[in-house]
């Protein structure tokens, strides 16, 4: 038996403030969850996507270190080659924050578990120009250089370099802007929400 659009007004209305938190409560908590799902999931798949272009790098560049007859470039492209296990091996420490879900435990606690774990994402994003972006630029730099550009070609290069690099700086900036503190003040606010009904 389906209950009418007045019917449910009619219910909201005489609910009593503390069953009206609960109800809006148990909703916030629903699409948390899912998004607290998508969360992990695009972190995980940012993760595995930076590894794997990171596992490509290696062969290549230890392979232009090797073969190309150029110092400053054979300089730049093991650089670079050194390099990406650091990146590989710092996404994977930022992993060790995620832990799986731990029934045992309060509801309060799994919400501060994931704000924690959100907040550590944050802050490898906001950091992302000191270890992902400025690193690479000396190695590539070098490996533009020694490829015996004329000064027009390697400028270009150059300022492509600075654009791609500028542009990952920007699009995380947009990632945490636009997701991650929208879901950091969803989660205050649920854990705010149980301790109001916690105290009733």
């Amino acid at each position: 038996m389906e209950i009418s659009e007045k019917e449910l007004k009619k219910i909201w209305n005489g609910s009593t403030q503390n069953e009206l938190i609960k109800f809006e409560s148990s909703r916030l908590l629903m699409e948390l969850s899912h998004q607290l799902a998508k969360f992990e999931k695009s972190v995980k798949y940012r993760d595995l996507r930076e590894i794997l272009a990171a596992l490509i790098l290696i062969p290549v560049f230890s392979y232009i270190a090797f073969h190309t007859p150029y110092i400053l470039s054979k300089i730049g492209a093991a650089t670079i080659a050194l390099y990406c296990p650091i990146i590989m091996y710092k996404l994977r420490k930022s992993q060790k924050h995620r832990k799986p879900a731990d029934l045992t435990v309060s509801l309060s606690e799994q919400l501060d578990h994931s704000k924690k774990y959100i907040i550590e994402q944050i802050k490898l994003i906001d950091s992302v120009l000191y270890w992902y972006v400025l690193p690479f630029i000396p190695g590539t730099v070098l490996y533009f250089a020694g490829l015996g550009l004329n000064i027009a070609m390697l400028s270009s290069m150059l300022i492509f370099v600075f654009l791609v690099n500028a542009g990952i700086l920007l699009l995380n900036k947009y990632v945490v802007k636009k997701y991650f503190l929208p879901l950091l003040k969803s989660i205050d606010t649920a854990i705010e929400d149980l301790k109001v009904i916690n105290d009733e």
